[in-house]
């Protein structure tokens, strides 16, 4: 990891999901990923609609997609403990004409701590730079309120509610649509990196 990387503030570093990377993501690194989410009780939540429900499965899915890593920063800058996590799909198109939808999860334990907000608002950022996405659109379960009113945070805006779009526990159930053009959260992005501390350098 590079000492000026931008994708981090003095409290989290977002990491792009490497294989390669042993130092970051070893062999049982997705493993780990839906043993979180299941202890958490969070799984069908987080992929709604989605066949994740076996390990096979869920390590099929995000391997082919790309995956960012939210980590705590120790207090001297090094990459600490990991929180959350986040992830592209369904991405389609070219430079300047770039949509895709993602999805989020953050671990039970810390839900509510400001580095939550910090580390979407990197990933959100690493996408729509690093990736060129040019818009975003979000899809949550009508009854998960805790997410549409997160979503707010970020400059999503609501599309409408497409009935029984998802299959959650064998029934079809409705979903609210947002999208978050580009333009429109690099303003709000610029605006809250004013309101925190600088970048702050990754320790070695």
């Amino acid at each position: 990891m590079e000492a000026k990387w931008e994708y981090q503030t003095d409290k989290v570093v977002i990491i792009p999901y490497v294989p390669e990377k042993k130092k970051y993501f070893p062999e049982t690194f997705l493993v780990s990923l839906y043993s979180r989410l299941v202890e958490d009780g969070t799984l069908k939540v987080t992929f709604p609609g989605m066949d994740v429900a076996s390990l096979n499965k869920f390590i099929a899915y995000l391997h082919r997609r790309s995956v960012l890593m939210f980590h705590f920063k120790t207090e001297d800058g090094k990459v600490g403990e990991p929180f959350g996590f986040a992830w592209i799909c369904e991405v389609e198109g070219k430079d300047g004409a770039r949509k895709a939808s993602f999805g989020f999860a953050i671990f039970r334990k810390f839900w509510g701590r400001v580095e939550n907000r910090h580390a979407c608002m990197l990933a959100i950022y690493w996408w729509f730079t690093a990736l060129k996405i040019d818009i975003l659109y979000a899809t949550t379960l009508v009854k998960n309120k805790l997410a549409q009113n997160y979503a707010k945070n970020f400059g999503f805006k609501v599309i409408g509610v497409m009935p029984k779009f998802f299959i959650h526990d064998g029934e079809l159930v409705d979903v609210v649509l947002r999208y978050l053009e580009k333009d429109y959260f690099l303003k709000i992005y610029e605006a809250w990196r004013a309101q925190i501390s600088p970048f702050g350098v990754l320790g070695k």
